[in-house]
């Protein structure tokens, strides 16, 4: 859901994602997760998670989604 003005959607379309990319170092594979902590229509603030798609092989059984990959 995006709540606010067009500017930061503005900024991701012209460029901002590669540069949010390069600065967090992302790979195919890396996943983001952005949960929306403040927003108003001149700020919008997430935190972001990144998760990396480097698995180590002893979580890789989980390759179907019925059987979906769990690490406590």
């Amino acid at each position: 859901m995006y709540k606010g003005q067009n500017k930061i959607r503005k900024w991701f379309d012209c460029g901002g994602w590669k540069i949010f990319a390069d600065d967090n170092c992302l790979n195919i594979g890396d996943a983001c997760v952005f949960e929306l902590m403040e927003y108003s229509n001149q700020k919008i603030i997430f935190k972001v998670q990144i998760l990396r798609g480097n698995i180590t092989s002893k979580y890789h059984n989980g390759i179907r989604p019925d059987e979906p990959i769990v690490i406590d």
